[in-house]
């Protein structure tokens, strides 16, 4: 509501409690707070107050929600305690008969070796054997409880993360302060995919494995058909993560093309007043083929012929990225001189499923195909996975670079 002082969250990547006597950006001065709560998901420990994890923004209150599924989950696990049970009890049993069929087998001092051995471990009857399985039964349903578990209070945070945005989001800084995954007017949006965006790891400093046009079409085959409808990124999460998604990965190419984007739910829907873009994703398109980097629209970067958007692999500048690491070097400006030349990109990995659709996605099985046409001439991009965020980018300026080679030359 207007007029109204606007809720503040959290950034999820804060690492300091504020200190007594600490102002804050209207004067008001903080009260120290105590330090004991631990989130469930990394385990790092948070502000009591905190809403969100400081580290990896999950939810550490406890939403009725995530509770009743939870408390559904132990009921389900422990009925199943029965199961462990048998599994002691087979196990009891197996390992009995194998004893058996090797105490047969020995005779004299042999026997006499294996009941000192047997009291050395301390096992002095049937009951230390049937204790000690059942031990280790236990241990291991406890980690599969707890593996199930972990992974359902990730989902429901995530599901329970999408948000309405205030009515006075400044700017991009605020934005990503307030809201961990991005917010909408409406409050509906894709909160697991909004967060992946808009994580900001650094630069890998090691060996960074990079990816061809080969590479691109085995994604996109791989990808599920339904992803992207419904909001479903984090049902599927750990499949993509198999495919690479959240890893970071390198591509050499040619820059098509690149622009400014507008209002999208993971920036808070902000798109200006800046004429730099400073709130705004910068959209570039990266190619593979050489011959068509001659069509690129040196005019005009934003505009590039159908055929260069249609065979282009997307990178993501984000502001909150840009603002954390590269707030000068990264500008469209700077991108001016890369424009038709090889560059050397190194980014997120991520399936961005929002434009898993055939008017989007020209690598959707059938996008492309005859009976296609009207799809075929509407998609503009070569495959919805791209690097998102961009932590590296450099140019070629005479194109005979290598992924390896050493003369590229940084951005700005």
């Amino acid at each position: 509501m207007v007029g109204l002082p606007r809720r503040r969250r959290p950034h999820p990547f804060l690492r300091e409690p504020t200190l007594r006597g600490a102002r804050g950006r209207h004067g008001s001065v903080r009260e120290p707070r105590d330090t004991n709560m631990h989130c469930r998901v990394c385990k790092s420990e948070n502000l009591d107050s905190n809403k969100f994890c400081a580290q990896c923004g999950a939810v550490l209150t406890a939403d009725p929600v995530i509770q009743a599924a939870i408390r559904e989950e132990i009921q389900s696990r422990l009925r199943d305690r029965n199961v462990v049970e048998v599994e002691v009890a087979e196990k009891v049993l197996g390992r009995i008969s194998t004893w058996v069929k090797w105490l047969s087998s020995i005779v004299g001092l042999n026997i006499i070796i294996l009941g000192a051995t047997l009291t050395y471990l301390g096992v002095k009857s049937f009951d230390d054997i049937v204790s000690q399985v059942r031990a280790s039964a236990e241990k291991n349903f406890g980690a599969r409880l707890d593996k199930k578990l972990q992974g359902l209070q990730t989902q429901m945070t995530y599901l329970a993360s999408s948000e309405q945005c205030s009515d006075n989001v400044a700017d991009s800084r605020e934005c990503h302060e307030d809201y961990p995954t991005g917010c909408s007017k409406s409050g509906r949006y894709d909160a697991y995919l909004n967060y992946l965006k808009n994580l900001t790891p650094s630069a890998p400093a090691g060996t960074v494995n990079f990816l061809d046009q080969a590479a691109f079409d085995t994604l996109n085959t791989n990808t599920p058909s339904v992803l992207g409808q419904g909001n479903n990124h984090v049902t599927y999460k750990d499949q993509l993560g198999q495919m690479g998604e959240g890893k970071q990965f390198g591509l050499v190419g040619y820059l098509y093309y690149y622009e400014s984007t507008g209002a999208e739910s993971s920036n808070c829907e902000l798109t200006g007043p800046d004429a730099l873009g400073g709130n705004v994703d910068f959209h570039i398109g990266i190619g593979f083929d050489q011959s068509l980097a001659g069509q690129v629209n040196m005019n005009t970067p934003s505009k590039p012929p159908k055929q260069l958007q249609q065979q282009s692999v997307i990178v993501e500048m984000t502001p909150h990225y840009r603002a954390q690491f590269q707030p000068s070097a990264w500008t469209l400006a700077n991108l001016k001189p890369a424009l038709g030349h090889r560059v050397r990109v190194v980014g997120q990995l991520l399936a961005d499923s929002e434009h898993n659709k055939p008017s989007d996605n020209c690598g959707l099985q059938g996008a492309a195909d005859q009976g296609a046409a009207d799809q075929r001439s509407r998609c503009w991009r070569y495959s919805i996975w791209e690097l998102h965020p961009v932590t590296s980018f450099e140019y070629c300026r005479n194109d005979s670079c290598t992924e390896s080679s050493g003369n590229w030359i940084h951005l700005g």
